[in-house]
């Protein structure tokens, strides 16, 4: 997989600044703007190296189907099974899917 860009345009005209990676899977924040400032909702996109073009929300339905017939698609299924899409960990304040 392509290093990960700091900065990505989504269709919506928004930016996406680059939070964290692994060997499959990149994650982006979406730079709130606007009225949308004041959402205290963070919204969050993926690419994998299975759908490297295309920035996808981040969902649990999103990932699981990205995922599907993969190798990581028991590791993220366990994942999903225990934690929140989203969820950081305590210490570090990392998304623990980078983990996965």
């Amino acid at each position: 997989m392509a290093a990960p860009s700091q900065f990505t345009i989504l269709a919506n005209g928004n930016s996406c600044e680059f939070v964290a990676a692994n060997d499959w899977i990149h994650v982006y924040k979406e730079v709130k703007r606007g009225i949308n400032i004041w959402n205290p909702l963070d919204t969050y996109y993926f690419k994998t190296k299975y759908a490297p073009s295309e920035l996808i929300r981040l969902t649990k339905n999103n990932l699981t189907n990205t995922v599907h017939n993969t190798p990581h698609e028991l590791k993220v299924a366990n994942f999903l099974r225990n934690h929140t899409i989203v969820k950081k960990g305590k210490s570090s304040d990392k998304l623990l899917l980078i983990k996965v």
